[in-house]
């Protein structure tokens, strides 16, 4: 993805719960990119936790 779209994502300010959700599902990824996060031992656990906190705001709101 070019430097450009990726800043104008990291930019985006959502505007419903699913946005949110679909914004930080993308953050969770980036994180996930080799070399994006220099701490090896968290690196992984990052986009791992965003997205299991993003499960936890979807299935409350299904609620």
């Amino acid at each position: 993805m070019a430097r450009e779209a990726r800043i104008a994502l990291h930019s985006t300010k959502p505007t419903t719960p699913a946005g949110a959700a679909k914004l930080l599902r993308f953050i969770a990824d980036f994180l996930d990119e080799d070399d994006v996060v220099n701490d090896i031992w968290v690196a992984d656990m990052i986009g791992d936790s965003i997205r299991n906190a993003v499960a936890v705001l979807e299935r409350e709101a299904r609620s």
